[in-house]
């Protein structure tokens, strides 16, 4: 889920894979004004755009745009209330919000985490679903994982492959922002056959999630997901 702050108002914006759409509405107000996108980038805009349209209706009636008393938001399982208190935004569970960025840390759910979530402890071999790859492409994020005993896949926002000579006990690779390449500065780590891992894949990128792949009830590979962005 993504949130948005504009004029004052905040927004959200959910991918829906069935629809190939960003859904959203304004959160907080006693309406309930939607809004969509086909892409993520375009969220943002959608938004906007909905938080001007209400601004003029609330204009053209002669109405309030005062907010709801609080907010309803949902993170996970987890449900939670917010309301101001003595000037300060505050959580049924503590946490004072007095940015747009601390509620934002508060409850949109990291994208890497939320792919790690879902990948854990998959089968190889490991294939994606079309929908998978869209929404990985949407959210920016890479997928590094080795296959056989003689491949390494990037899969979802850089779609490439590379074959190994041998089973190297270590092998180094460059990527850039559109796959393998000598030229590249980001450097990927494949490890074979260790710590009960046929492969272990990492990446020098501080900002990165592992995941691991089992075949049968062993573990096969230890995944890695970072963003396109992150590649230098």
């Amino acid at each position: 889920m993504l949130f948005f702050e504009y004029k004052g108002f905040l927004g959200n914006a959910v991918y829906d894979a069935e629809d190939d759409l960003w859904h959203g509405e304004i959160l907080g107000i006693p309406d309930t004004v939607a809004y969509h996108a086909k892409k993520k980038e375009e969220a943002q805009k959608a938004f906007s755009y909905a938080v001007e349209g209400f601004l003029l209706m609330c204009d053209e009636l002669k109405r309030s745009t005062l907010t709801s008393d609080y907010l309803y938001v949902r993170k996970g399982n987890e449900a939670h209330y917010v309301w101001p208190e003595e000037g300060v935004m505050k959580t049924n569970r503590g946490d004072k919000i007095e940015t747009v960025k601390d509620f934002l840390s508060l409850f949109q759910e990291d994208v890497l985490t939320k792919w790690q979530k879902r990948f854990n402890r998959r089968q190889y071999p490991f294939y994606l679903s079309e929908e998978e790859k869209k929404e990985l492409v949407e959210d920016g994020v890479v997928c590094l994982t080795g296959a056989s005993d003689d491949l390494c896949e990037l899969d979802g926002a850089v779609y490439d492959e590379e074959g190994l000579s041998g089973r190297d006990q270590i092998c180094f690779l460059k990527i850039n922002k559109s796959g393998f390449n000598k030229k590249g500065k980001t450097t990927v780590i494949l490890e074979w056959c260790k710590d009960n891992y046929t492969w272990l894949c990492d990446v020098d990128i501080q900002n990165k999630r592992y995941f691991d792949l089992m075949e049968d009830n062993d573990l096969f590979c230890r995944g890695c997901l970072f963003l396109k962005d992150d590649i230098q």
